[in-house]
This record gives structure tokens, sequence and C-alpha cells, in this order.
């Protein structure tokens, strides 16, 4: 199933300071990947040193990016039709994820050693609705197609999800998972939670019958997943932060198709409302970027 690697360098780089939030924040536009596709990125947008994570973007390429430099966290409303953030604003250090939908309040995932939250803010001025507790320590986010938000807790061993409703605040459902499970991505009509575990099995939960009804294995170093727009692909990042690449999933073999590129210190994939492109967000202390790549081989 799995494809093998060849090493396809791309040379693009290009450095960015700009003044945000009170104090530098690094950009570094680099381009080298690693795939069995050679391919190179369709456009290289600036971000963050210290991005750990981000919302799909919508038709307009715009994102939220969730941002952590050393120790202190803070969200970012970008585009990357432009260098500079739309708008920057301070959330808990505890913050470990970030969802939203179109039209809805963004989601922030907070999580410390033994408890977790989800914080939900207005879209339009990042002002503070709800505070939801949560089961235990959010480590991922997701979200349907607007109903509701999905918050993977992991505590002592066990991983839950809490399905949160949108419009109350109010958890509705927590769901068993896995042991081990490390990202989720949900369907578009909430029925179906695709859970990753750290030892590449893709298990996929039923959220009526709180039931796994399926699993299948994918290659080993899978880290996080995201969903195709219309449910038939999954996107799999996966391999060491110094190695990465994505494996595309069709999901009604449960077969790997191909592998995209990733930049090194990619920390999460989103796939844009077309399904046409991969945004591929990449941070660490030094430097961020997101680097766009077409999901066509």
């Amino acid at each position: 199933m799995q494809n093998p690697l060849t090493k396809k360098p791309v040379a693009a780089i290009l450095a960015i300071v700009v003044l945000a939030g009170g104090g530098l924040v690094g950009y570094k536009l680099t381009a080298k990947t690693t795939s069995s596709v050679t391919a190179a990125p369709t456009k290289i947008a600036a971000a963050p040193a210290g991005l750990i994570g981000g919302t799909a973007p919508d038709a307009t390429s715009q994102l939220w990016e969730l941002v952590n430099m050393a120790g202190r966290a803070n969200v970012q409303l970008a585009n990357i039709s432009i260098t500079k953030p739309l708008a920057i604003y301070p959330v808990s250090n505890a913050a470990t994820s970030i969802t939203t939908v179109i039209g809805q309040p963004v989601a922030v995932g907070l999580g410390t050693a033994t408890a977790g939250a989800v914080k939900f803010y207005t879209a339009s001025t990042f002002h503070l609705i709800a505070t939801t507790p949560t089961s235990g320590p959010v480590v991922a986010l997701a979200a349907d197609s607007g109903s509701n938000y999905y918050a993977l807790t992991s505590h002592n061993g066990v991983s839950a999800v809490n399905v949160i409703s949108i419009a109350s605040h109010q958890i509705t459902s927590t769901i068993p998972m896995p042991a081990g499970t490390l990202s989720i991505a949900v369907s578009a009509d909430g029925s179906i939670i695709y859970g990753l575990q750290g030892n590449g099995t893709v298990s996929l939960v039923n959220t009526i019958t709180k039931k796994v009804t399926q699993s299948f294995n994918t290659s080993g170093g899978a880290r996080q997943i995201a969903l195709s727009p219309d449910g038939t692909t999954l996107y799999e990042l996966k391999g060491s932060l110094a190695n990465d690449n994505v494996g595309v999933i069709n999901l009604t073999t449960e077969s790997q198709k191909y592998v995209l590129p990733a930049p090194a210190s990619t920390v999460q994939v989103q796939v844009t409302p077309s399904g046409a492109s991969l945004f591929d967000l990449v941070g660490n202390p030094q430097y961020g970027n997101i680097q766009v790549y077409s999901t066509s081989k």
C-alpha cells in the first residue's frame, strides 16, 4: 500500500520579519520536500514562527492560525495572499488546537496535564462567547458541516471525543475512541469520526452507536489526518518533523493512492473547500510558512 520515497528538494527560500503582537515574529518561506511525487508548491505564504495549527481555509484562502512561541500563545487571522496577519488575538497558553466552520464561532481547544476545555470566540471580533469544560485535556479539534465541534481528549491512556453543539456550546455526547488516538476527522453529516492511532490504524466510529464499525491500517509514523470535503479521501501527515510526507488514501478501497510532498516541520495539513489544494502548515521556533500543493497527482 505504501509507495517508496525518493527525495525531491525544491529550492525556494524567502525570509520575512514583521512586527506583530508587540514583538518580532520570524517568517521563513522554504520549499524543501520529500515525496514519491515530484511536485513543487503552487504557493508559499508567510506564517509566524511557532505555528502549531490552523483551521481549514475558506474559499478566499483565509484561515485562523494558532501560534505558541516560547510558551506564549495567540491566534492570528491570515490570508495566504497577504504577508502580514489581518488580526492577532491572545489566547490561553494552554491552547492546543483550533477549528471553525464558515459563519460560525472559532473554537480553541485547551489542554493541561489533567484538564481541558473548548473556548468559543466570535469570528468578527474574537470576543469570548463561552467556555465548555471537556472530559480531559483537548489534543485535537474537528468539525462537521456546521452543527457540532468535536474535541478529542486524552488522559491517563483514555481517549474520547466530546461532541459540542455549536449553538448551545454544550456537550451533547461523549464517544469513546481507541486508546492512543492522535487525530480525528469528521464526515460532513457528523455520522462518522475517523480516528488516527499512533500505530497508523484508522478507525471509523459511528457517532450514534458509539462503536467502531471498521478499521484499516496505514503506514507507521502517521501524526494527523484531514478529510476531503466530499468525504472520499483522507490525507495523512506522516514521518518525522525533519522528513515529512502526506499519504493520499482512497476511503472506498482503504488504500493509499500516492504520496504528496510535505516540507520539514509540517505540523498540520488542511484541505481547501474545493478539495483541489492541500495546505501544509509549517512551524518551528525559528520560522513558519504555509505551502500549498495540488491534490492531483
